[in-house]
């Protein structure tokens, strides 16, 4: 399975819950449970923990956490709550030379079920996909590396400016080289706009910023899905 195939569902579910929202405390929905993730969270620094959200589709959780000159803000839009970066108080800059990034999902659904794990290296303007899946019983089997100009050093000034850097993904038109087959990058007309069924997707990406100073920022974010 590729990766934006997961990300996009997880997108998706998050636009749908968003109108959703459920008064319930509880913030694990049974099935939340990460323990199918192949990584654990660098940081437990819990910052920003929104109520669940809940509806007809399923349940919907996240959980920010952070521990550094990097943190995270609860923000409310409507019914649907979520992070927002932004820089530690009483700092107006830090400037980034190496961050590594490790994407983590585990799917188990109707018509999905499998694994990846994405490994960004800024410094290096690499990314390492891995994933062992199958959607409708088609297998998506991956493990190559790309690798693109580096977008670092950089200098975090505001919001806008962490989650540009936090979401770099490489530009497809400055590939400098791949391993990863031409299947990869072939667009998917059987995804049926990503409906993965019923079943749970749970998902974690760390963060590990290094400044100019060689000090680290961790930053976590846990994701669980139960689809009804």
């Amino acid at each position: 399975m590729k990766k934006i195939l997961v990300l996009t569902t997880l997108l998706v579910g998050a636009t749908i819950f968003s109108g959703c929202g459920s008064d319930d405390d509880s913030s694990s929905p049974a099935g939340s449970s990460n323990s199918d993730l192949s990584i654990s969270p660098v940081t437990t620094k819990v910052v920003c923990d929104p109520k669940a959200l809940t509806s007809n589709a399923g349940s919907y959780d996240v959980k920010y956490s952070a521990d550094g000159d990097v943190t995270v803000m609860c923000q409310t839009s409507g019914q649907y709550t979520f992070g927002e970066y932004q820089l530690a108080s009483g700092l107006n800059t830090l400037t980034i030379t190496q961050l590594k990034r490790v994407e983590n999902f585990a799917v188990d659904s109707t018509s999905a079920k499998g694994v990846g794990v994405d490994t960004y290296d800024y410094k290096a303007g690499t990314v390492h996909h891995t994933a062992d899946a199958t959607v409708d019983g088609k297998p998506y089997k991956y493990n190559c590396v790309e690798t693109f100009p580096s977008p670092l050093p950089e200098t975090l000034t505001d919001t806008n400016s962490i989650e540009n850097l936090l979401e770099w993904e490489g530009d497809e038109n400055n590939l400098i080289k791949t391993t990863c087959p031409k299947s990869y990058y072939e667009e998917d007309d059987d995804s049926e706009d990503d409906n993965l069924g019923k079943g749970t997707i749970n998902s974690l990406i760390n963060y590990t910023l290094t400044d100019s100073d060689g000090k680290k920022h961790l930053l976590s974010v846990t994701t669980s899905y139960v689809l009804k």
